[in-house]
């Protein structure tokens, strides 16, 4: 999304640029299908953005490819990085005492509670279920929000730490939409993919309608 808004912006500006993509080996939409990682690659030829499948670290001219498929490593000169490397566990929770997994996620219960401090509770980029078979999604994250509170307050009403008062189940897919230009989007759910004008309006009603939430509850009186 990042690189597709900014070619449209430098196009917009008039603007003569060179976009690259770094993205690691088999990274790029991983866990996604295949037809919806096709549809993005489409998209990224038709904006003329080169794509590295590479590792990446930064120096003084630019980046350092080290791929797998080359003796050494390559470098890509650049007058601007953005860095979007995704979410990682922060470097605290491992010494924290907090049962972790091994990548530092603090594991939680379907309660979203630490599953060795049920006194803690823990949503979103800093935990994740000790329960198999639930991918990371920032969606989880927004429909945990519910059942976060409702423990929060049960907790706070001295409630038993041993039985949470709601539980959060996620669902084995989540819909993904990815803006892919002015007024086109990609759809990706499961192993079904659509994209287009509508995928953009379908995008654009959800995302104003989430901020138009949050809006109306910041006026409210407390």
């Amino acid at each position: 999304e990042l690189v597709l808004a900014a070619a449209e912006a430098f196009r917009r500006a008039g603007c003569a640029v060179a976009l690259a993509l770094v993205a690691p080996p088999g990274g790029l939409l991983a866990g996604h299908a295949e037809g919806a990682r096709w549809r993005v690659l489409r998209r990224l030829a038709a904006a003329g953005i080169a794509l590295h499948p590479a590792r990446a670290r930064g120096t003084p001219a630019g980046l350092e490819l080290v791929d797998a498929g080359r003796d050494a490593p390559t470098t890509l000169p650049a007058d601007c990085v953005i860095a979007a490397t995704g979410a990682h566990a922060p470097p605290w929770t491992q010494s924290s005492g907090l049962a972790c997994d091994a990548a530092g996620w603090v594991m939680v219960d379907a309660g979203h509670r630490s599953v060795s401090h049920p006194f803690i509770h823990a949503a979103g980029d800093v935990c994740t279920r000790a329960d198999p078979g639930f991918a990371r999604s920032g969606v989880h994250a927004v429909h945990a929000g519910p059942v976060l509170a409702a423990n929060l307050l049960a907790a706070l009403a001295g409630g038993p730490a041993s039985a949470p008062v709601r539980s959060y189940r996620p669902r084995p897919r989540s819909l993904h939409l990815i803006a892919s230009g002015p007024r086109h989007a990609i759809a990706s759910w499961g192993r079904w993919s659509a994209e287009g004008r509508w995928v953009w309006r379908w995008k654009d009603r959800i995302d104003r309608g989430f901020i138009a939430r949050h809006r109306r509850a910041a006026i409210v009186p407390v």
